[in-house]
Parts: structure tokens; sequence; C-alpha cells
């Protein structure tokens, strides 16, 4: 059983949604619990169950979908648990059925952000009941607060369907608009250059963005299913987040062939990418789009050599491989 926060948001739960069908395809019967409710999202199987918690919710709103989690394990009783971010660490922790193998994803560079003593706790709970821990960066070396070696299995890479049909904005961002992300640096750039923009994704600052950022040319489509089915390949991709995971909306970039423009900093060089795809600041920013206006964006797209090896790693069939190895015991832990 995969435990996720919802059926969709960002990268984590985008990923194990693939995972669960790339899975079941291969004849494995997994189920996935979704703790979160997500109000505009179809539940895509008789597989997949939402525990129903209301995102933002509360404290005892989070004790009564525990108690609903908890009973749903027990009448589930599955042989492995798939865990995935912060929620479903504590809950798993605190409601994982004795038999049960425990593996936990590690989808960030920063774990429990701002949340340290609880995730010392959490995490420690998880260490006594013997969890086993995977991290999808090729980068992340060891597991915090332990210093536990992982394996390393990567997110796979969404099979893009053919795009067409619409008008194509010079710059796109996909990802959950809060403060980490920092969405409001591009919809200045965009404003600054007087460029059109499509932010993709929900999150707490999408008020303040609508409300500052105004424009015709710049518009919020908040969660989108399947972005990518709406993004040309001509638009630039730009991502200023101080950090990533896996760094999903990179991946996907890359595979949808878009010229990219990250910020630069120790998380995002880890990509190795050319200088020319990285920016040190707003103004930095504002020159590369007013560049690429003068000259084109073919200097912002990614290497094929880059490229191959990105993607090749992040074949859903290989990924799922990968699990399913680590399942049946042939992965070294």
């Amino acid at each position: 059983m995969i435990i996720s926060n919802s059926i969709s948001g960002g990268g984590a739960e985008i990923s194990m949604m693939r995972l669960f069908e790339v899975l079941r395809s291969k004849g494995l019967c997994v189920k996935i619990s979704a703790l979160n409710k997500d109000e505009n999202t179809e539940i895509p199987s008789d597989n997949v169950a939402v525990i129903g918690r209301e995102w933002g919710s509360g404290f005892f709103s989070t004790i009564r979908n525990l108690i609903k989690f908890r009973q749903h394990l027990k009448i589930q009783n599955p042989d492995i648990l798939l865990v995935n971010c912060e929620l479903p660490e504590l809950y798993v922790s605190l409601c994982a059925p004795a038999g049960s193998a425990i593996f936990v994803v590690e989808h960030t560079s920063r774990p429990w952000n701002g949340r340290r003593v609880l995730g010392f706790s959490v995490r420690t709970i998880l260490l006594w009941r013997r969890a086993k821990w995977i991290t999808v960066s090729r980068d992340k070396s060891l597991i915090w607060p332990y210093s536990i070696e992982p394996v390393f299995i990567p997110n796979s890479h969404i099979q893009l369907s053919p795009r067409g049909g619409f008008a194509s904005a010079d710059l796109v961002f996909v990802g959950r608009l809060n403060q980490g992300k920092h969405p409001e640096i591009i919809a200045f750039a965009a404003q600054q250059t007087y460029s059109t923009a499509d932010f993709f994704g929900d999150g707490p600052d999408m008020k303040f963005l609508r409300e500052n950022f105004n424009s015709a040319g710049i518009k919020f489509h908040g969660f989108v299913n399947h972005p990518w089915e709406q993004i040309s390949s001509n638009s630039i991709v730009i991502v200023a987040s101080e950090f990533e995971g896996d760094g999903m909306n990179i991946v996907e970039a890359v595979a949808n062939g878009n010229p990219i423009l990250l910020a630069d900093n120790s998380d995002l060089r880890r990509f190795d990418f050319p200088d020319a795809n990285y920016f040190k600041t707003v103004n930095d920013l504002i020159s590369k789009i007013e560049e690429a206006k003068i000259i084109g964006t073919e200097h912002l797209s990614i290497p094929n050599s880059i490229r191959s090896k990105m993607l090749k790693e992040r074949e859903p069939y290989r990924v799922a491989e990968q699990w399913i190895d680590l399942f049946h015991g042939k992965t070294q832990l």
C-alpha cells in the first residue's frame, strides 16, 4: 500500500500515482491511500482510498483523520507500506500494523523543515519499527537525522502527450505556489519584460499573486491534472525554488524539450546544466529573458547528452523493476 498526502499535488504525489499505475500494470496487487481530500480530483480507481482530511484543517481534524486511517489499515492489513512525505510518516509511525514492512521515500533535501523536533520523534519511531529508506535524488547521501544510507530509486518521468492548438506563453511555472518556490520572482520578471506567463499549480500564495500581478498576460490556472498537455515546448520553464526533491518539474520540462532557467543555488546546481541555464538574481533573470527575446531560446535548451541520461534512468518500467527488486529483497539495504 502506498501512503501519500493526496491523489494530486506536487512531484511526490504525482510520482507515486504513476508508480501505482505501473506496478498494477505489471500484475502486482497495489493500493494507494491518500490522507488529504482533493476537491477537484476524481478518484481514478477502486484501489484508491481517500481518507478525507481537509488541508490545513487543524489538530482535532487531524486526530479524527488519524483514527480513520488506523481503522483503514486494520481492514486492509497490508504487507508493505510505502510512505511519502511528512504527514504519512507521522501516521504510519503511530499506526503501522506490526507485521508490515515499511519503506520511507525521501522526496526533499530539507525534510521536516521548520518542524524538526516532531520530525526527529517520528523518524526515531520509524527507525525503531525497522523502516527502510529510499531517496529519489542521486545526490542525497544520508537520511536525516540518523545519517542512514538510503537506496536510490528515482521518480519516473511522465509519458507526455502531443501538444498543440493553444497559445504559447513566453514563460511557464509548474509547482506549488508557496514561499519556497518563489513564483513571485517569475511573475515580477514577466511584468518587467512584458512577457506572457502561465502558472500551473495551487498553494497559499495564490491570492497574493493574483492581487499583485493582475495583468492580461499573466495567468494563474490553479491545479491542472496534466499541465504538460497545455505547455508548448517553446515556452521557457523557470524554477526559482530554494530547494527541490527530485525536481520532477525540471525533469518533465527536459522531457518536454523546453528551454529552462533555474535559480543558481547549490540544490539546483546538482542537475549540472550549463551555466547559461542558471540565474543568480531577479535582475539576472530579467536580463536572460530579454536576451532570449532577442536571440531566441536555443541556448537555453538542455544538451541531448544530459537529457538522454536523465530520462533513461527514469523510464517508468525501469523504475518499477527497481521497486519490485526492493520488495523481493534483491536490493541490498
